[in-house]
């Protein structure tokens, strides 16, 4: 009988922390969890967060790859995830329980860095003195790109959190990105809803909000720019979608939603014209 070929975790996706201990990413836990064949993942929520427990979510995780069936229990509450995940409690409770039935499938020891308390909280011991090399920036790059990030907006990420650009992060710093970003993408991959989750409210809206805000205007009849422009800014808004947050996007959307809702509301309702059958004869 032939004996199944393990997969390997990538080197990308493990991060160095304090005293040079490795961990890893959800991201390569799942890469590693295809290479051998993952063809079923499943959950069960064990517990629902809510006040009289803490705000704790507990959910059973059970993964399926070419070795066989694998469980694991994931935990989560306000006390032990990032400020980012603090509304998303049950998510990344869920996030943890794959990520930790996923370490038992393929042989993984280190812990996932999605498991971890706030990585904030985390500090490298030569962590004010170096800086990242290019080598260990290009993991960062490559998640922020599967983010929907792009370089610019990971600088001003960058700059706004630690006055630094992504070139000059110190190894705690780089660290705190990757979960951030780690987190993103796992809200969004669980939320079924990846746009709006992937980045945090204070930043400027990526192109293909952009490309999607314009194509509602265009439904609402602003096809002019110069009467797009005027409308947004009478509605308390930045002249050019561009210069939208993603607050400002969000919220913009929602009452274009509306607005395009009630429009073919009111289509709907208006009275029809009746055709008169044609008389024959006298």
């Amino acid at each position: 009988m032939e004996e199944r070929k393990r997969g390997a975790l990538k080197k990308e996706f493990l991060v160095k922390l304090h005293g040079g201990k490795e961990h890893c990413l959800f991201a390569g836990l799942l890469d590693l969890g295809h290479q051998e064949g993952l063809s079923n993942v499943t959950t069960t929520i064990l517990q629902i967060p809510c006040k009289e427990n803490g705000m704790m979510a507990v959910v059973h995780a059970r993964v399926t790859t070419a070795f066989g069936d694998f469980t694991g229990i994931g935990d989560a509450d306000p006390t032990n995830v990032n400020k980012m995940m603090v509304n998303h409690i049950l998510r990344m409770g869920e996030t943890r329980s794959i990520a930790r039935a996923l370490r038992f499938a393929t042989n993984i020891g280190v812990a996932a860095i999605e498991e971890m308390r706030d990585i904030n909280d985390i500090h490298d011991e030569d962590a004010q003195d170096n800086h990242v090399s290019q080598v260990q920036l290009k993991p960062i790059f490559d998640l922020a790109h599967k983010a929907g990030i792009t370089n610019k907006q990971l600088d001003d990420m960058c700059e706004t959190k630690w006055r630094v650009s992504a070139d000059n992060l110190t190894p705690s710093q780089a660290t705190a990105l990757i979960k951030d970003i780690s987190a993103m993408i796992a809200t969004s991959r669980e939320d079924g809803n990846e746009e709006e989750k992937k980045v945090d409210a204070s930043r400027k809206i990526p192109n293909n909000w952009i490309k999607g805000l314009r194509d509602k205007e265009i439904k609402l009849g602003m096809d002019n720019d110069k009467h797009a422009e005027n409308s947004r800014v009478k509605h308390g808004y930045p002249r050019i979608l561009s210069a939208f947050t993603i607050a400002e996007g969000s919220k913009y959307k929602k009452e274009l939603d509306d607005r395009i809702a009630s429009q073919e509301e009111s289509e709907t309702d208006s009275p029809q014209e009746i055709e008169q059958p044609t008389r024959i004869g006298g």
